[in-house]
């Protein structure tokens, strides 16, 4: 177990501290670092700084490669890019102070103090004993105003961060987005709005087209739902949905989802495009 107190984890030191990889006098590049931190795993002293690097370096699947499979799920393309822009905004990392180690056989939880040029960020981490990371979350005022500053306030505005064709228990499509008729189901993840609530009330219309523009199915749904808050801060759902097409012909269809917010009056459309197999 190591100090409750904190500790200064000094860049100086060793950047992005490494299982197996001790400071040496000769120290390697920032770029080699960075190399490495894809090939090994981190230690809790080195996580925070090659996780903020792999933002910087816009290299999510560095990040991925260190991390367990399920947040390969959870860290989308679309929110790995707005953590990197809000991360770039805030500037060089500086230095980390060691918050609070609670040391699990299941899992560890490591929480740090960031000092960036432009702020203070507070990080909290998961990791397996072997290395691996499990999850993290970035928080704090200086975060929140970086969020303003970087994304010219595009986290609070609703969108679709990730949308896959999954079977009726969740598993993603093997083959993409050729699909079989009949019952077909897909996973998004939504989200970008404060409730004041903690609920959020959508509605949903659910428009199935050929590709002439007829309508097949035009389905409106409404329901509350929590939005739970992401690595990033930002609040989102992950939605299980469906449409039933069981006597459609073989071809080409487009899904779009109408979605709105009745709390906020937020709208967004999203459309997808499927193929039925012979």
């Amino acid at each position: 177990m190591f100090p409750s107190a904190r500790q200064l984890l000094l860049a100086s030191a060793c950047t992005g501290l490494l299982l197996g990889a001790g400071c040496k006098k000769n120290a390697k590049s920032d770029t080699q670092n960075a190399d490495d931190a894809s090939t090994h795993m981190m230690d809790h002293e080195g996580v925070p700084w090659v996780l903020v690097d792999k933002f910087q370096h816009d290299d999510r699947g560095g990040l991925l490669a260190v991390a367990l499979e399920d947040l390969n799920d959870e860290l989308t393309p679309t929110a790995f890019e707005d953590i990197a822009k809000v991360i770039k905004w805030l500037g060089p990392l500086q230095e980390v102070l060691e918050d609070e180690v609670d040391e699990q056989a299941a899992g560890s939880r490591y929480t740090y103090e960031l000092h960036f040029e432009k702020g203070v960020v507070h990080l909290s981490v998961t990791m397996l004993a072997s290395g691996e990371l499990v999850n993290f979350h970035f928080e704090g005022d200086d975060f929140i105003a970086a969020e303003h500053g970087a994304l010219d306030d595009r986290y609070a505005k609703f969108k679709i961060y990730d949308f896959k064709w999954v079977d009726e228990l969740g598993n993603q499509n093997p083959n993409g987005n050729t699909l079989k008729a009949g019952r077909i189901d897909y996973r998004i993840i939504v989200g970008g709005l404060e409730a004041e609530l903690g609920e959020h009330h959508l509605t949903f219309e659910k428009i199935v087209t050929d590709r002439g523009g007829s309508e097949l199915v035009h389905e409106p749904i409404e329901f509350d739902r929590k939005f739970e808050t992401n690595a990033e801060g930002i609040p989102r759902a992950r939605l299980h949905m469906f449409v039933n097409l069981p006597e459609v012909a073989p071809g080409e269809y487009d899904l779009t989802l109408k979605i709105s917010d009745n709390l906020s009056g937020s709208e967004l459309e999203h459309k997808e495009h499927f193929v039925i197999a012979k």
